[in-house]
């Protein structure tokens, strides 16, 4: 940062705002604990109208802070399920158990 003004020093405490980027480099995050393995598959559960629950595979990106990037896989604004993953991926698996027999 620039301090010409010597204005900043050590021990002093502020509010930052910084932007990255512009608003057509819009990026899809999500919390590490809403992404899931099926198989070989890489898996968001994301909510639909009345309680339903659809299965989008996704491509992820970089990772920090908790949050990971999708690449593909998921729009901006979609809800993805971040509690009970484990829940709905025993269903998915318990339902898919009798396809294999």
């Amino acid at each position: 940062l620039s301090n010409p003004d010597l204005r900043l020093r050590l021990g002093l405490f502020g509010t930052a705002r910084v932007e990255v980027g512009t608003a057509k480099d819009e990026r899809v995050l999500v919390p590490v604990s809403a992404v899931t393995e099926l198989g070989e598959r890489t898996v968001v559960f994301v909510k639909q109208k009345e309680g339903d629950y659809d299965v989008h595979d996704v491509t992820l990106g970089d990772q920090a802070l908790g949050q990971v990037q999708v690449l593909s896989g998921l729009d901006v604004g979609e809800q993805v399920v971040i509690s009970g993953v484990f829940t709905l991926k025993s269903l998915v698996l318990k339902g898919t158990l009798g396809e294999h027999e």
